[in-house]
């Protein structure tokens, strides 16, 4: 009878070892996910930002042209 018991205890204790990695595991994966999702953000909010002043550079330049060709016809 003692050797069912410690063997019950052997394997309860091995399964809550296993349980503790795989959650372990999910936790680093989910860390992990979060970090990917943070810097492709990251990049988005970038490429959103550099496009905008591309975009203001572009009409600056044409607001600008159109001024500088206003004051030389005067």
């Amino acid at each position: 009878m003692a050797a069912v018991l410690a063997m019950l205890l052997l394997a309860a204790w091995a399964l809550g070892k296993m349980t503790y990695f795989m959650a372990q595991e999910a936790i680093v994966v989910m860390l992990l996910i979060a970090i990917l999702v943070a810097v492709i953000l990251l990049f988005l909010v970038a490429f959103v930002l550099f496009q905008e002043g591309i975009r203001r550079a572009i009409l600056w330049t044409t607001t600008g042209i159109g001024r500088l060709a206003k004051l030389s016809y005067r």
